[in-house]
Formats: C-alpha cells, structure tokens, sequence
C-alpha cells in the first residue's frame, strides 16, 4: 500500500503537464465507474484483501465493559472494467473520493453503535485496483477486567461485508504480516498500549430457515492491550 501511495504523490511534482493528465484521468473514470457489483469475469466471487493497519484505543469504560478505538481500515479489490493505459495518461494512479463507484460495504459485526467514518479516501489504478483508505471510530463489548494490570485485557473486532455472502465476495486467507502495527509504549498521547495483535479469517452460515445454507467470510482481528505505566 505505501508503495501505491507514493507513487500517487509523486504526480504532485511532475508539473503542469502531468496535472493535466490526472485530471483526464479522473474524469475518465468519472464516465466509467458504475455503483453496480463488478462481478468478476469467470463469475466466481470477488476476490478482496481486507485488513486493518493501525489500532489506536481512544476510550475504554470499566464500569461497562466497552472499549473505544480508531482504526485504519484498508480494503482492495479490482473492477478490470476501470483498468486504464497507464502510458497514456502518464499516470500510475487517481483519488476517486468524488466518483460514484462501487465500494465494499465492509463493517465491524460486533459494534455496539454506529461506526464513526472520520475520513475516506479511494485510490484506482491502472491494472483496475482500486483501494479504499478509512479512519474508522468503532466501540465493542469487551472484558476489561484486566486493562490495568501486566497482562492486560484481551479485545475483538470481527470485520467483513455481512451483506454480500461468499458466493459473491470471498475474503483473503490473513498471512503473519497482515496484523496492524504496535507501537512503543512511549509513543503517542494515549494512556494505553497494545501488547499483540493477530488476525483469523472464518466461514459463518447465515441464520436461515431456507433449504439451502448461504454463508459469509468474517475476520477476527484480536488484540491485548494495557494502561501504560503512569497513566491517567
């Protein structure tokens, strides 16, 4: 991803001819990004890499049990009907945030109140990827007994798209870099540090009185997490 990105800063110092590019670009794909499902060439299900980068814990509530954090969510896909000559434009890729085009409806199954989308962005590129950046505010139920002690207190966000079953969108396999990065307990202003992180991916049946059973892919992203030494 921070590859993908850099390249698409690059095109901020290539000059008035490059900005003219881009912004052919962007209305080219203006004309033909569509909010329909891109359903994949040999009709199977859409393949999508989800993931979360970054945890941040913002709030944590004893008394209730619930625990508060930011997280970077970060999801890529392809629609190869968005796939463009990157020789011709001279550009490696284009901010769509504008454009109606058609995004994973990803969400946090277990959140106990509505998800806080703080900023979006969505970045197509040439091969027909196209990936979607969000800052996302949640809250979940979680035993915090132990947040104030060595261990700490162990948490879960289940991410994925509830609304589109695995016939029609199918979540990668999470490989041992996939989980989000854990800083030192020194840095940032937050009381709190997270002591791991881990990730699993897991095929759920939909509850259905139906003959034939649907299912759906769901992450479980896990973390530990303590007050700092010190902390107020």
């Amino acid at each position: 991803m921070a590859r993908f990105i850099l390249l698409c800063i690059a095109l901020t110092f290539a000059g008035a001819s490059a900005a003219s590019h881009y912004n052919e670009l962007y209305n080219w794909f203006g004309e033909r990004a569509s909010p329909a499902f891109p359903q994949p060439d040999d009709s199977g299900p859409l393949d999508v890499d989800m993931r979360l980068t970054k945890l941040d814990v913002v709030g944590v509530d004893s008394a209730n049990n619930i625990v508060s954090v930011i997280v970077r969510r970060r999801v890529l896909w392809a629609d190869r009907n968005l796939a463009y000559d990157e020789a011709k434009f001279n550009v490696s890729c284009v901010y769509l945030a504008a454009t109606n085009i058609w995004t994973v409806d990803s969400s946090f199954y277990n959140s106990i109140s509505e998800e806080q989308v703080l900023n979006r962005e969505v970045i197509g590129f040439a091969g027909g990827e196209l990936l979607e950046i969000e800052r996302v505010k949640v809250s979940v139920n979680c035993d915090l007994s132990g947040v104030n002690t060595y261990t700490g207190a162990t948490c879960h966000l289940q991410l994925g798209s509830y609304g589109l079953g695995n016939e029609l969108v199918r979540l990668r396999e999470p490989k041992d870099n996939w989980t989000f990065h854990l800083e030192s307990a020194f840095n940032g202003a937050s009381p709190y540090e997270l002591l791991s992180g881990d990730v699993s991916r897991s095929v759920l049946p939909y509850a259905s009185g139906d003959p034939e059973q649907h299912y759906y892919d769901a992450l479980t992203f896990t973390f530990s997490f303590r007050r700092k030494w010190g902390g107020q």
